[in-house]
């Protein structure tokens, strides 16, 4: 179920209608003061008021008319990009799913490097089926929203690259034992993270541009 947007231009158009109705009012109050103290006839002031309610009348309905007719041309086009938003979110959905558990993995592969546990190749097949999940969402981009072939699920692809960057490091390079060790470490291992976690976060960015154009 999609909710109604209502942008920034239709604010202002109903600001610009209250305002108006109000500026009515306002003339109608003075003038029926006006009229009352200047004594003139009441039958002229019931006239001049009743000139002055069929006029609030058609602003009022003018204005219901085009609040509805925002509010269904907003309605249709939720149907219309509905399919295309539902892409969208499913993948930003799969990539934030992705970098929370590699998160996870990161930490547990680095903590377990020189241990034999089993654990290890459990949380690589985890991530592998998280990052299959986020290949499929990528693949649907491609093929209805974007129609780019392969757009996307190259950069599922590059992403995957990234991580299996940091995981070759960590398979290959035991725990630092001394000064030497942990410096080649702090001048590898953080570029291979920041290179993995600034892929995503673009990717992530790129999803909320895309998103934009359908909102």
């Amino acid at each position: 179920m999609f909710t109604l947007n209502v942008d920034l231009k239709d604010l202002r158009n109903y600001s610009l209608a209250l305002v108006g109705i109000t500026i009515v009012a306002i003339i109608a109050i003075k003038t029926v003061v006006h009229c009352w103290f200047d004594e003139i006839p009441q039958n002229q002031v019931l006239n001049v008021m009743s000139a002055i309610g069929s006029l609030l009348s058609g602003i009022a309905a003018i204005g219901a008319t085009s609040a509805a007719f925002i509010a269904l041309n907003a309605w249709l086009r939720q149907i219309k990009v509905g399919k295309y938003l539902a892409c969208i979110w499913d993948a930003k959905i799969e990539f934030t799913r992705f970098k929370a558990r590699w998160c996870q993995w990161y930490l547990l592969k680095y903590d377990e490097r020189n241990k034999d546990d089993s654990n290890i190749d459990y949380s690589d097949e985890e991530l592998e089926k998280i990052h299959n999940n986020l290949i499929s969402a990528c693949i649907s981009l491609d093929s209805i929203v974007t129609k780019e072939v392969y757009s996307w699920n190259d950069k599922s692809q590059e992403l995957k690259c990234e991580w299996f960057r940091v995981k070759e490091y960590l398979e290959n390079n035991p725990k630092p034992h001394n000064s030497e060790t942990l410096l080649i470490e702090h001048e590898s291992l953080p570029d291979l993270r920041k290179s993995f976690f600034k892929l995503i976060d673009d990717l992530l960015q790129e999803l909320e541009e895309l998103e934009k154009q359908y909102n």
